[in-house]
């Protein structure tokens, strides 16, 4: 398997989306979360319920934790935009 370089585009869209998914669990006032949680799950509960827009952020997760690919900026900038 092919490693990623430190510092990608990937790796920045996995810390955001941590840090999304921490700031909608202390607003909310959930302490833990379920292990067995999928990723589109955790999206609609922490960042957005808007289904579309989950969808997409959900997608690009996907994309950063499990493919080859990369996530665009725009990837990026969406869920910036969001998470503020």
């Amino acid at each position: 398997m092919e490693e990623k370089e430190t510092g990608s585009s990937d790796e920045r869209y996995r810390k955001l989306y941590r840090k999304a998914v921490k700031k909608g669990m202390k607003r909310s006032g959930t302490k833990t979360m379920p292990q067995a949680m999928i990723p589109g799950d955790i999206t609609i509960q922490n960042i957005t319920s808007d289904e579309k827009i989950a969808g997409e952020i959900t997608r690009a997760y996907e994309i950063a934790r499990y493919s080859h690919r990369s996530v665009s900026d725009g990837d990026i900038k969406q869920l910036k935009n969001i998470s503020r």
